[in-house]
């Protein structure tokens, strides 16, 4: 069973500027991939990747070849879903007009799905781009400014899950918090 433990990193002033233009440069892949998929009507990953990596690679320099293969993971999941969501909602929509008008009540008013897109999105880590030591309480992550050594902190109630193993982690940014 996997679990999902949230961890507070604790950065330096230095390590919290390569990871926040860590978080722009995967953003910036996320986006990328995304438009590319959206215009190209594609939602395949290889395809993708085939379509956009050399380019992201280009846009995005500090990134390890990992990271941008993660932004394009993300985006082809979230391609994927804003796809099943405008067919469902495209081929539905004249049913509820239909009911709608049936019911003596006004049309809705069709919403169309537009490409996904993300100011801040989480960084997803995997066992190649980073690792932690529970018993220092340290975690190495690749950044733009290359490996990064950060101390963190266990909340009380995710305690019992130290030194699990693990699978992958998203680096996540909120007011100032890592």
């Amino acid at each position: 069973m996997d679990r999902t433990v949230k961890i507070q990193l604790h950065p330096t002033p230095e390590q919290a500027r390569a990871l926040s233009e860590t978080l722009s440069q995967f953003t910036d892949a996320f986006n990328q991939v995304c438009r590319y998929g959206w215009e190209h009507q594609e939602k395949n990953g290889v395809t993708l990747h085939h379509g956009t990596y050399y380019d992201t690679k280009i846009t995005c320099p500090g990134l390890v070849s990992d990271l941008l293969i993660q932004a394009r993971v993300k985006a082809t999941e979230a391609l994927k879903s804003a796809f099943t969501w405008k067919a469902k909602h495209e081929a539905g929509h004249p049913k509820k007009v239909e009911k709608a008008l049936k019911r003596g009540k006004p049309a809705p008013t069709f919403k169309p799905a537009k490409c996904p897109q993300s100011t801040l999105c989480p960084a997803r880590y995997n066992v190649h781009t980073y690792s932690i030591t529970w018993e220092t309480q340290t975690v190495r992550l690749s950044t733009t400014q290359g490996k990064q050594t950060i101390s963190f902190t266990v909340p009380h109630y995710s305690a019992q899950y130290t030194g699990c193993k693990i699978a992958t982690a998203d680096l996540i940014s909120r007011k100032g918090k890592w």
